[in-house]
C-alpha cells in the first residue's frame, strides 16, 4: 500500500510539475476592448466583420457595414487611434473587419 501512494504522489508531483512549466511558457493574452470604430462620425466595421453589437440581433459577423452600435475586439488603447486615423498598430485581420 505504502508503494502505491508513493507511486501516486510521484505522479502527482510530476504531473504539477508539467501544468506549472506549461502555464509558465504561454505567452500572456493581450489585453483587449470592444472597439466602435469611427470615421467622420459613421461606424466604419466592414460588412458581416463585426466581433458583436449591443443591438437587437447580430453577434459574430452578422451585422451589415456601418451598422452604429457594431464593435470589434482590438487590444486596448488602439480604438482611440483608430478613431483618431491611425491604424499602424493594428494586426492585418483587424484591419480587414474595417471598411476603410
Amino acid at each position: 500500500m505504502s508503494q502505491k501512494l508513493g507511486i501516486f504522489a510521484a505522479v502527482t508531483a510530476a504531473t504539477a510539475l508539467m501544468s506549472t512549466a506549461a502555464w509558465a511558457a504561454a505567452p500572456a493574452a493581450a489585453a483587449m476592448e470592444h472597439c466602435v470604430p469611427m470615421k467622420e462620425g459613421k461606424n466604419i466595421v466592414a460588412d458581416h466583420k463585426n466581433d458583436c453589437k449591443t443591438g437587437a440581433h447580430s453577434c459574430a459577423g452578422q451585422a451589415a457595414a456601418g451598422t452604429a452600435d457594431s464593435w470589434i475586439n482590438v487590444p486596448t488603447g488602439e480604438c482611440a487611434k483608430i478613431n483618431a486615423g491611425d491604424m499602424s498598430g493594428l494586426d492585418d485581420a483587424t484591419k480587414a473587419k474595417l471598411a476603410m
